[in-house]
């Protein structure tokens, strides 16, 4: 890389730290919440001050001293909302593993990362939050709208197996478990694909047996840059860094690396910052007869409307969260730039990448309910 293009991208990593920075102080005076999107006409509301907060904390630790008055902020924020070792998405709410993990990803206290263990299956996978049939505290009330929530989660697992190695704890998921479920890999709350390859590629850092499934990953994010170098076709700030993120877990840099950093840094707003995302969203199984005749006769054949999907025999309702105040894409930007390329010196075997005609179309979803109703949803609604 060119002098010039490496002093343009350390002014962007400059301007994104202080971004950062702001947002930190922000928080400290006003919740940071996402902005839950329900389908109209309800009208939209506040909802998931805690989480965002994770993906800060994780992107000021990358770029500021242990003492770091930011890092102390962010950090006394979240011990506030804190209930025993773990975390809700909004404050005061239901304690989950997917949840606490995103925030443990800040904080990287194994105590807490060994308390995650209460979600395990007991079989390599994790679930999402605790469930009952009837009304228990700590658990969500399995009902006909939220069963599918209620079974391991590939997303959440994918990021407890990070923390657990991240953390130096002995690894509880297997690569084969993996593995197995590679080619249907979403999260249940994951809006973009790109998250979840974020997700498996920094549970597969610098396994040496799982080499296969780093080349596989590597290949499949590979083929599905876009001629400017950036990622995705919606929310391209944040599938970019997501992307870079993931590439840098399995050891890739070179070229397609560089580039994406050189896009994500043109990508970045006046203040430091980079463009609202959503990267979220839920989906609830809502009754046949809430909706009119017409409506669901034109989702039966397939017709798009708006947030409503017909899958599997059922109406599904999807609610999205949008990150108004620009923090899970700034901070994730921000690592993505911050990230060291890989080196020889790696732990990681080098990976033998493949070349791909075409990308997968998981990759080409235009909007996110196009990507939720074709890859994220339906694996969760098939019996397993």
């Amino acid at each position: 890389m060119s002098s010039s293009a490496e002093q343009r991208l350390a002014r962007a990593r400059r301007r994104g730290r202080e971004a950062l920075a702001s947002l930190a102080d922000e928080a400290s005076r006003t919740p940071l919440a996402l902005i839950c999107q329900p389908p109209p006409p309800a009208k939209p509301f506040p909802y998931g001050d805690v989480v965002p907060l994770g993906f800060l904390l994780r992107a000021v630790n990358a770029g500021t001293s242990p003492t770091s008055p930011v890092r102390r902020v962010l950090e006394d924020l979240l011990r506030d909302k804190q209930q025993g070792l773990l975390w809700a998405y909004h404050t005061d709410t239901l304690v989950t593993c997917i949840d606490s993990a995103l925030v443990l990803q800040g904080f990287g206290d194994p105590s807490g990362i060994e308390a995650l263990e209460v979600f395990s299956d007991g079989r390599g996978g994790y679930f999402p939050q605790l469930c009952s049939e009837e009304p228990e505290r700590g658990k969500m009330t399995m009902t006909a709208h939220n069963r599918h929530w209620c079974q391991p989660d590939y997303g959440t697992t994918c990021l407890a197996s990070a923390l657990r190695a991240e953390a130096g704890l002995g690894r509880k998921t297997g690569v084969q478990y993996l593995a197995e479920d590679y080619e249907s890999r979403s999260g249940l709350y994951f809006a973009n694909p790109y998250m979840v390859d974020w997700a498996l590629a920094w549970a597969l850092q610098s396994v040496a047996c799982a080499t296969p499934l780093r080349e596989r990953l590597a290949t499949d994010i590979l083929a599905s840059v876009n001629e400017d170098g950036s990622f995705g076709l919606y929310d391209v700030p944040l599938s970019t860094a997501l992307a870079i993120l993931a590439l840098t877990s399995l050891g890739v840099g070179g070229e397609t690396v560089r580039r994406a950093r050189s896009r994500l840094a043109d990508l970045m707003m006046s203040d430091g910052s980079w463009p609202s995302s959503t990267p979220f969203y839920s989906a609830v199984k809502i009754p046949r007869e809430r909706l009119p005749g017409g409506v669901l006769a034109r989702l039966m054949l397939g017709e798009r409307h708006g947030q409503l999907l017909w899958l599997e025999g059922g109406v599904y309702a999807v609610s999205l969260y949008v990150d108004g105040y620009r923090t899970i894409s700034s901070a994730l930007a921000s690592l993505a730039l911050m990230q060291a390329d890989p080196s020889a010196e790696r732990d990681a075997p080098a990976l033998s990448i493949q070349r791909r005609e075409g990308c997968h179309p998981r990759y080409r979803c235009a909007d996110h309910i196009q990507y939720i109703a074709g890859y994220a949803l339906p694996p969760y609604l098939v019996p397993r």
